[in-house]
């Protein structure tokens, strides 16, 4: 049995550290990315939303009511993609101290969670007000069902993500159980 158990952690041990050599760079790339997306959001809410907000106001003059609640709609919204950026990046750090199927990841998965459903429910009011307000614009439209159908995606994928999660968590805690049963046998 014993080296059954051996022989299975070893192959676990070199596939892991396969992974990690390569990991190490994909990391490092999405890291990048993931920062970018951040600095980029933060553009956004400082710079070009509030313009857009000036220029709807400005060419739809009917529509200037609308300025001030949809750009703390969409500030907000964009807010919430920079809490899903900073969970993904803790969940990275955790994949790099190979600790991600652990307890702690929970808080950064149900940080995305909570996220993507904030961010989904800001562009449903968004879409209610403009739609109540009669100010629908083609353009608006568009981008707010965008906003919608993928906020909405996005979290329903993360909650099925972690439910595997949750499953991957109670393999992990069963093997250290079996493993430190074992060890005491032998």
């Amino acid at each position: 049995m014993e080296s059954l158990v051996s022989r299975a952690q070893r192959r676990v041990d070199t596939v892991l550290g396969r992974v990690g050599q390569t990991g190490a760079l994909t990391l490092g790339a999405l890291r990048l990315v993931l920062g970018a997306v951040f600095v980029g959001v933060l553009l956004a809410q400082a710079l070009f939303v509030p313009l857009i907000a000036d220029e709807m106001a400005t060419t739809l003059p009917e529509a200037a009511f609308l300025r001030w609640p949809l750009l703390v709609m969409v500030i907000a919204g964009l807010a919430m993609v920079q809490v899903a950026v900073v969970c993904v990046w803790r969940l990275l750090t955790l994949v790099a101290e190979s600790a991600v199927f652990s307890h702690a990841a929970f808080r950064y998965v149900d940080g995305i969670v909570l996220a993507g459903a904030v961010a989904t429910a800001l562009a449903v009011a968004a879409l209610a007000l403009t739609v109540a307000t009669g100010m629908l614009q083609p353009g608006l439209l568009l981008v707010t069902c965008g906003a919608i159908v993928g906020g909405a995606g996005v979290t329903l994928l993360v909650v099925v993500l972690r439910a595997l999660l949750v499953r991957a968590v109670a393999l992990t805690d069963e093997t250290a159980a079996l493993h430190a049963e074992l060890g005491g046998v032998i």
